[in-house]
């Protein structure tokens, strides 16, 4: 079985089985029971009520009576087992974490780098605008393939605005306040505008 962080280990049940001097009491055991109920404790085969026949505080066990000389006492640790660690920073690699477990709201902000993006044809789908800061450099003997659509499609105009439109067959732009047409398309030629 799997487990995140250290495996739970379990240890032997801790015994002290010792015989008694004449009317002893106290017994030092060599672990640190959680309470009294933690401990089965046997004096001459005959059991021991916690709290009442005995009580504990720390690793001492005392009897309310004293016990007869070379009785045997016996006392169970229950309930042990080892310490289950912190798991600590750092120590959870990629082979303690399902497939797909990792999702975007588990990535911090700016932490994707170049080098584990996708090197094929990666689609983004945006229901709003992207923005990107800095160049953008295509190395490749493909093409870039700007938006394409009808004069009643443009969108607002804004500074370095570029499209494609169907209607005239050409690439425009804008200048912030109006559509232009830019170059030449289909052999027609077509006035800049002030670009």
């Amino acid at each position: 079985m799997s487990y995140i962080g250290n495996s739970p280990r379990f240890t032997d049940t801790p015994v002290l089985q010792v015989q008694a001097t004449s009317g002893q009491t106290a017994f030092s055991l060599s672990w640190t029971p959680a309470s009294a109920n933690a401990l089965m404790v046997f004096v001459n085969g005959v059991q021991q009520r916690p709290n009442v026949d005995f009580t504990l505080s720390g690793s001492t066990l005392t009897f309310s009576t004293g016990i007869t000389l070379n009785y045997y006492v016996t006392v169970f640790g229950i309930g042990v087992m080892g310490i289950v660690n912190t798991v600590s920073s750092g120590s959870i690699d990629s082979s303690k974490l399902a497939i797909n477990s990792v999702g975007t709201t588990n990535i911090i902000d700016a932490n994707v780098t170049p080098a584990k993006l996708s090197t094929g044809a990666p689609t983004w789908t945006s229901g709003g605008a992207v923005t990107m800061t800095g160049d953008i450099t295509v190395s490749s003997t493909g093409a870039v393939q700007v938006s394409s659509g009808t004069t009643a499609q443009r969108p607002t105009a804004g500074n370095g605005k570029i499209r494609y439109n169907s209607d005239l067959l050409s690439y425009e732009g804008s200048d912030g306040t109006t559509w232009k047409p830019l170059g030449m398309s289909s052999g027609k030629a077509f006035y800049f505008g002030g670009f």
